[in-house]
């Protein structure tokens, strides 16, 4: 699946005074500025116009030098590079924050992870959705938080699930931080279509079991449900398959969960899964 190109693509800068901005801002920041400058000099000399790094392959946008790392970043804080969703869901920019200080995009972002609070988002949650959706969002459509449409959510969603199948991760972080953005985004008032009430909760068995072998989608079958919810029949969704027999959960004296009024306790409210797609102790930027 091919995205369609942006409309507000950015115009192409020149080289020397996006170097002389880059070294203007490593030195309001107190940073070293020599081995910096001389990544952003390899970057401009290969690629004079960023737009031309963006509409290159993915696997030469992933195969630039870790040193180079921050001046992209640095361009796409500013407006000058929007890499495509495909690159940001592959890459971690753990210079993200610290980059787009004093940028409209910090204050968009501040702005979102303020209504998440309001909202009872958890702040490990606001962290990863600010970051893994709406910092990406901004970056690649080049709107400020106002501007986003429900047609810029459904593209970062499409370029999620063609993720999903060139490299067959689940990207389950991906899928959540995006659902529960609409949820910010209509409060809000950015997005007019209220969000499903279920979200990314809303998804086929077959969907939901996608690597989990059948032994085990066995036992999943039999955990007790909430009260007031329906069985979900284990193979209702598997073509060329009949359900199997409901068999009641052992030990129970009363009927299974699967059997009337045999629904089981309620599951405790869990927050947004956050560590399905990389390690608790990773950088959330």
């Amino acid at each position: 699946m091919t995205l369609p190109a942006l409309a507000n693509a950015p115009s192409s800068p020149d080289p020397a005074a996006l170097l002389d901005c880059y070294a203007a801002h490593l030195e309001a920041g107190g940073r070293k500025a020599s081995d910096a400058l001389g990544a952003a000099r390899q970057f401009l000399w290969r690629w004079p116009d960023p737009g031309v790094f963006a509409a290159a392959r993915l696997e030469e946008r992933l195969s630039v030098s870790p040193k180079m790392g921050a001046f992209i970043t640095f361009l796409m804080t500013r407006g000058h590079l929007r890499p495509g969703y495909d690159y940001l869901i592959a890459r971690r920019f753990k210079l993200l924050h610290q980059e787009m200080e004093g940028t409209d995009l910090e204050r968009d972002v501040e702005r979102f992870a303020e209504a998440a609070k309001a909202l009872g988002f958890a702040p490990r949650t606001r962290a990863y959705m600010a970051s893994q959706a709406a910092a990406r969002l901004l970056i690649e459509t080049g709107r400020r938080l106002d501007e986003l449409r429900e047609d810029d959510v459904a593209c970062f969603e499409a370029a999620v699930e063609e993720a999903r199948a060139r490299t067959g991760q689940h990207l389950h972080t991906y899928t959540a931080c995006i659902s529960y953005t609409r949820v910010v985004l209509y409060h809000l008032g950015v997005l007019l279509e209220p969000p499903s009430r279920l979200g990314a909760a809303r998804q086929s068995w077959i969907r939901r079991m996608a690597g989990v072998p059948r032994r085990a989608e066995g036992k999943l079958c039999r955990l007790p449900r909430a009260p007031g919810r329906h069985p979900r029949p284990p193979d209702r969704d598997r073509p060329g398959h009949l359900p199997r027999a409901v068999r009641p959960v052992p030990g129970r004296g009363g009927p299974g969960p699967f059997e009337p009024g045999g629904a089981g306790p309620a599951s405790p409210h869990r927050a947004l899964a956050v560590g399905s797609d990389r390690s608790a102790s990773s950088p959330l930027w």
